[in-house]
């Protein structure tokens, strides 16, 4: 059975218009500040049109939004907690555990230095 992925384009334009409220910056002022044209920003909000990646990583950035937050509903998303490190690591022995936390460790300090090189 092949697994589809729907994406609701009024969901969606309701979160983007949420968060560009929330900034307090019109739709003019967020459009032009991401370079699209208004209309078509006016579109996103309405879930009239579907942008491409490159513009929803633009818009997520400068409303200070994840995609997780631009596609993805509360109910929707796998939030980890440390519930969830704490079940996914509850197997492992002190060994296989301190290797695991060292590894994510260094990932975040990767993702950290390298966050700032792709979102600017």
């Amino acid at each position: 059975m092949e697994n589809k992925f729907y994406l609701d384009l009024n969901a969606i334009g309701d979160r983007i218009k949420e968060a560009r409220k929330k900034t307090g910056l019109t739709q003019e002022v967020i459009s032009e500040k991401i370079c699209i044209s208004n209309q078509f920003w006016s579109k996103l909000e309405t879930g009239r049109s579907l942008a491409s990646i490159e513009s929803y990583l633009n818009i997520t950035k400068a409303l200070g939004i994840s995609l997780n937050d631009l596609f993805y509903d509360e109910t929707e998303r796998l939030l980890y907690t440390d519930d969830n490190v704490d079940g996914i690591l509850s197997d492992c022995d002190d060994f296989e555990r301190a290797i695991l936390l060292d590894f994510l460790n260094a990932m975040k300090l990767i993702l950290k230095k390298r966050k700032p090189m792709i979102f600017g």
